[in-house]
């Protein structure tokens, strides 16, 4: 199984020991040979917009995707409801840094961190 993660630049952005070490640990993930660690440049994200998070689980037959809610979370496996999921993961994609580039980008900013 192969879990990719777009993630959305201004998640990685902080200054404290916490926030560095969960940069060590994405970096150490990004070397796993069924990880791909992708970040979005936030130049990128207005255009996209903003949502919340979600994850997209692709077993066959079924594609489902669960989207997160301030106190639950909901679970989606109809076709209407996933696609829109669907397409703003491949826009995402599309403008994500390489999944070298994004591994690049973590450790920069892990290590431009003054703590």
């Amino acid at each position: 199984m192969h879990y990719t993660a777009l993630i959305g630049e201004p998640a990685l952005i902080g200054n404290d020991e916490i926030h560095r070490d969960q940069l060590t640990a994405l970096a150490k993930a990004a070397e796993r040979p069924n990880v791909t660690i992708r970040v979005v440049p936030i130049r990128a994200m207005p255009r996209l917009g903003r949502v919340s998070a979600f994850m997209i689980l692709d077993v066959a037959p079924a594609i489902v995707v669960h989207i997160e809610m301030a106190r639950s979370g909901a679970f989606l496996d109809d076709e209407p409801f996933t696609t829109p999921y669907l397409r703003r993961a491949a826009r995402l994609g599309e403008v994500a840094l390489s999944a070298t580039m994004s591994l690049r980008r973590i450790i920069a900013l892990r290590d431009e961190m003054d703590v």
